[in-house]
């Protein structure tokens, strides 16, 4: 792993005493990669978390680092420093989350190291960065998951005209696949129509008030590597298949200047599947996919935001394998991918 210079000891603290820290500083060195540059790395390698922009700042919830965590850490852009917050009240890692109101709200996921021991999170959190404090909201409507495996449930989500969506697969649910709205004003559910999808791996996204979803086959030898794609019109509640994403599975989705990007991901290379640093675009009003060029680091399990001036990717894993993954800690940002 690698932190900031002076970070890793300190960090290593925080994560023990629960002690506030922060790390990075303008000694990163850059990346020079269709535009992506390195800044301060996360405190702690993560991957399966949320990334979520707000008030011109970014913050890391969540995911996996040997084992799932509830911990919060915000970046400020402008110091290029990451400073801890308080924890949210459940550790979750695969889980919706996005910022609503001046708020962040997070739904549903799961926590494991072991993937035939899942403890499945139904709990919804509402975090109040001026106070720094989390609240219990309504817990999400998802179904009870068939067993303890992991495979069984997968979970993405984002944040569309004041609601927060959530998608979830579940070989439990009819049709194997659900989206749930949540209204934060009212603190309330509402199932909506069902992704027309029902592959294991979600990454959702919202671009011009819509969301956009990914679905990749399980990562499995033989199965076609191309991600399934659609669109979903909230005030509609209709969905619409787009363009598929051919030669890549497991990306994770983020809109930014009027188009969709798909971030690293994972290929088949014959023996194993491995991590990937490439990024491709999607046109909305072509229905394409295009290569928008490469990461300065291969990434699966990556989160992704764009708090306002630039598109911001951190964490994730180096290697290919979900269920055991190698949790990333650098950031990477682009101004105009």
């Amino acid at each position: 792993m690698r932190y900031g210079p002076g970070c890793a000891r300190w960090t290593m603290l925080a994560v023990f005493l629960g002690a506030a820290s922060a790390c990075g500083g303008s000694s990163e060195t850059p990346v020079t990669a269709s535009g992506w540059s390195s800044r301060g790395a996360l405190p702690v390698p993560r991957a399966d978390h949320a990334l979520v922009g707000l008030g011109g700042m970014v913050y890391a919830i969540g995911g996996y680092s040997g084992s799932t965590l509830a911990r919060v850490d915000r970046y400020d852009p402008a110091s290029n420093t990451w400073t801890r917050r308080a924890d949210m009240q459940s550790a979750r890692r695969e889980f919706a989350a996005g910022a609503l109101n001046g708020k962040i709200y997070v739904a549903c996921g799961m926590s494991w190291s072991n993937p035939n021991a899942v403890i499945y999170v139904t709990t919804t959190e509402e975090y109040d960065p001026v106070g720094d404090t989390w609240t219990a909201r309504a817990p999400c409507p998802m179904d009870p998951a068939f067993n303890s495996v992991y495979t069984n449930v997968h979970i993405s989500g984002a944040a569309a005209n004041g609601k927060l969506y959530v998608m979830i697969f579940n070989t439990q649910t009819s049709g194997f696949a659900a989206t749930y709205e949540y209204d934060p004003g009212g603190n309330t559910w509402a199932t909506k129509a069902a992704p027309p999808f029902s592959y294991t791996h979600y990454s959702v996204a919202e671009s011009s008030g819509a969301l956009y979803l990914l679905a990749s086959a399980h990562l499995m030898a033989g199965i076609p590597t191309a991600s399934q794609f659609a669109r979903y019109d909230p005030a509609g509640d209709t969905w619409v298949v787009r363009q598929s994403l051919a030669g890549v599975l497991g990306s994770t989705l983020v809109g930014f200047g009027g188009a969709i990007y798909a971030i690293g991901g994972v290929k088949w290379s014959g023996s194993a599947w491995v991590a990937i640093p490439d990024v491709n675009r999607f046109n909305p009003g072509t229905n394409t996919w295009s290569g928008a060029g490469r990461l300065g680091a291969a990434r699966y399990l990556a989160a992704t935001a764009t708090p306002g001036a630039g598109l911001y990717v951190a964490g994730g894993s180096s290697a290919g394998d979900h269920y055991a993954p190698t949790p990333l800690d650098t950031v990477e940002v682009n101004s105009a991918p």
